[in-house]
């Protein structure tokens, strides 16, 4: 036998050798679409919370997360049908402020643990597209205010009061934001909630005057109420200071100018 010539099998182990040894092609990384966390935070900022809950959202279902999904939209609905119906008519703009930039800053602060969570599952996070992010936060508001909006035009919440009440003010015993809920019979030191129609929008930063009288309390001195933001209203929940018989009046004005006047009198015993 010549002592050249390979054995057999040697060229099969040798193949084989060669099969092992060849590294194995890796696979790609997955490449998802996501908002950025600072974009998250300067929409719900600039634009309202329910347009940083649609980013949210889509960014939590790009990462196949469906049913987290749809719990984040739903407590977005619950925040925007909380702050159209449990918020007063008269909050203060800054409040309001304050509110949507809390709840920015938690938008904001779970956006954050989505990258980290796409980082460690090795997940190649791309930047989505200015038009995408557009048209998520239109419907981000579509799907969290819509559904309160809509409630509240159904049960007339937030309509304009009726024009043959402007520059009148409605007494009772209950009420909340601009609308007297309990028109009962007013007593001496009972409950008294009153709201002023105002015969036209105060302004920004427009002092409103208010004076409240009755007999022997001509000396009662007038309130002032800065405005922030607009106001066609104003409301007050104090008691009734007149004696049985006696006629409380009450007048709110600006400057020279009477915006609201009514009067109600105490029944005599």
């Amino acid at each position: 036998m010549d002592d050249t010539e390979p054995l057999a099998g040697t060229e099969a182990t040798a193949a084989s050798s060669r099969e092992v040894s060849e590294p194995a092609h890796p696979q790609a990384a997955p490449v998802v679409d996501l908002w950025p966390s600072r974009g998250v935070l300067l929409s719900s900022v600039l634009i309202g919370f329910p347009g940083g809950f649609g980013l949210v959202a889509r960014n939590v279902w790009r990462m196949g997360k469906h049913t987290p999904a749809r719990l984040i939209l739903l407590v977005g609905v619950g925040l925007a049908a909380a702050y159209f119906f449990l918020l007063p008519d008269d909050v203060p703009r800054t409040l309001i402020l304050a509110i949507n930039a809390g709840v920015a800053g938690g938008l904001y602060s779970y956006a954050l643990r989505q990258e980290a969570a796409a980082a460690a599952a090795s997940v190649n996070v791309r930047h989505a597209s200015i038009k995408s992010g557009i048209a998520t936060i239109g419907g981000g508001w579509l799907a969290t205010a819509g559904p309160p909006i809509l409630l509240a035009l159904i049960l007339g919440y937030g309509a304009a009061p009726n024009p043959a009440l402007a520059g009148t003010i409605v007494f009772g015993t209950k009420g909340s934001g601009c609308d007297v809920t309990q028109q009962g019979s007013i007593s001496t030191g009972g409950p008294m909630y009153w709201v002023a129609y105002l015969s036209r929008d105060a302004r920004d930063g427009e002092v409103i005057r208010i004076s409240e009288r009755a007999p022997g309390l001509e000396d009662l001195p007038p309130r002032e109420l800065v405005v922030d933001g607009e106001a066609f209203c104003v409301s007050n929940d104090g008691y009734a200071f007149a004696l049985p018989g006696e006629t409380i009046t009450v007048e709110l004005t600006i400057g020279s100018e009477r915006l609201a006047f009514g009067q109600v009198t105490i029944p005599g015993q």
